[in-house]
């Protein structure tokens, strides 16, 4: 099941982000714009009227005089409507209209006046009659205002139910894509594990999904030939190279049985052993990588399999000056592994651990962790442990450092460690902690 985290990182989540962007801002812009042109289309609207009752009450006092407008106005204070009105003289005192009290006016540009009255927000216009009368001529914009402040929470609320429903359909198609490909990441992580005949699964829909899984699953089929053809040469080589090296040996050993203090045939035998050990060891790793067949994965006891490897290598550990011992849990613990390739992996730690990690009086200890999702194996020396710029570098074929030229090996050993980690869908890893600790990790199904 794909994690909500998981699914904000996706390409498809991104991508609907930036088309989500791109929409709010067109939208955003839409909404801006109808907002200023109704906002500027209704304000029009008061002005005009504004101009209008300016122009009839001019226009009176033109015609009837000033006794005729004052009579207007006076009969205008019992108007329940939204105008205001105020005739004054060049003192400012009232002489007429419906609103006794003028506040400090502020500016609104373009000659506009804007004041508030317990009526509410008025915005008017001073009309100078003649040299001794001024008009004042206002709208009360309470009501318009509050249409404009409706609009804007309206345009506000309308944009986040755009994100919201936006945000909503990039994780629900962001979830959809990433079940596809989480589908097709479990096939391939199957096929990686060396089920080379498996294919990657198509919903049949002809998406780009199905195309991509098209694709993958032919190359898949031509990676599966070519290795197959590769193993048949592999094998090939391995009869027609192992079988004349190997009676090459016998020869070697027969005439060393007969001069036993001839040191060029002894030099010789030692030769072919290791091109033996060698070619072998090649073979082995090519046939891990490759998803070659092997054992079938049963239930192993590591925890007795580390006792057995301790008791084994006791004899050369004890030889050579060093102590060997077993850190493991008291309870017993099994995982689904191929126990003779564990085996083989951790024999060829202990051997690098005696011949590199450790001097007189050293210790080697193999340790056993148990969680709930993994099993951790790992094998710990006290020696110099390996230049952090090479600890990755080491695991390569045939990789050998220079402190190490002068021991016998093929630098093969920690590659086959590495393959056999991979074969189980593990890690192999090294690090330097009092020493080098080679750890080996294998992924295993949570307890119940």
């Amino acid at each position: 099941m794909a994690s909500v985290g998981s699914v904000f990182k996706t390409a498809g989540f991104r991508a609907a982000l930036v088309y989500l962007g791109l929409f709010l801002i067109s939208a955003a812009g839409a909404l801006a714009y109808l907002y200023v042109e109704t906002r500027a289309v209704q304000r029009a609207s008061h002005d005009d009227l504004i101009w209008r009752d300016a122009a009839i009450f001019g226009r009176l006092h033109s015609e009837q005089g000033r006794e005729a407008l004052v009579d207007l106005l006076a009969h205008s204070e019992t108007e329940a409507d939204m105008s205001v009105y105020r005739l004054s003289n060049s003192a400012g005192v009232a002489l007429a209209g419906n609103i006794d009290t003028l506040p400090e006016p502020t500016d609104a540009g373009d000659g506009w006046l804007a004041f508030t009255t317990p009526e509410g927000e008025i915005r008017a216009r001073r009309v100078k009659l003649d040299t001794d009368l001024v008009l004042l001529v206002g709208r009360n914009m309470t009501a318009q205002y509050a249409l404009e402040a409706r609009l804007t929470r309206l345009f506000i609320i309308t944009l986040a139910g755009l994100v919201g429903l936006g945000l909503l359909g990039g994780v629900i198609m962001a979830r959809q894509s990433l079940r596809r490909v989480e589908a097709i990441n479990r096939d391939i992580a199957a096929i990686m594990r060396g089920h080379l005949d498996r294919r990657v699964a198509m919903a049949g829909s002809g998406d780009e999904f199905d195309t991509l899984a098209a694709h993958l699953n032919a190359l898949l089929a031509r990676i599966e030939t070519s290795l197959t053809s590769m193993r048949e040469v592999t094998d090939n080589i391995a009869h027609d190279l192992r079988s004349p090296l190997t009676r090459l040996r016998a020869r070697l050993d027969l005439a060393a049985r007969h001069a036993p203090d001839d040191e060029t045939l002894q030099a010789c035998l030692d030769d072919v052993d290791a091109m033996l050990a060698t070619f072998n060891a090649l073979l082995s790793i090519t046939r891990l990588e490759s998803g070659a067949p092997h054992a079938a994965e049963v239930s192993v006891d590591l925890k007795a399999l580390l006792h057995d490897l301790a008791d084994l290598y006791a004899p050369s550990v004890e030889a050579a000056g060093m102590t060997l011992t077993c850190d493991v849990p008291e309870a017993a613990v099994s995982a689904p592994l191929d126990g003779d390739l564990i085996a083989r992996a951790l024999a060829n730690l202990v051997e690098n651990a005696l011949k590199y990690g450790v001097s007189e009086g050293g210790a080697i200890t193999l340790s056993l962790r148990r969680t709930d999702d993994a099993v951790h194996l790992a094998v710990r020396d006290e020696g110099a442990g390996i230049p952090e710029s090479d600890l990755t570098r080491v695991i390569d074929r045939f990789v050998r450092l220079e402190k190490s030229r002068h021991a016998s090996g093929n630098g093969l050993g920690l590659s086959l460690v590495n393959a056999i980690a991979h074969r189980h869908g593990g890690s192999f890893a090294l690090r330097n902690d009092g020493g080098l600790v080679a750890e080996l990790h294998f992924p295993v199904k949570a307890r119940p």
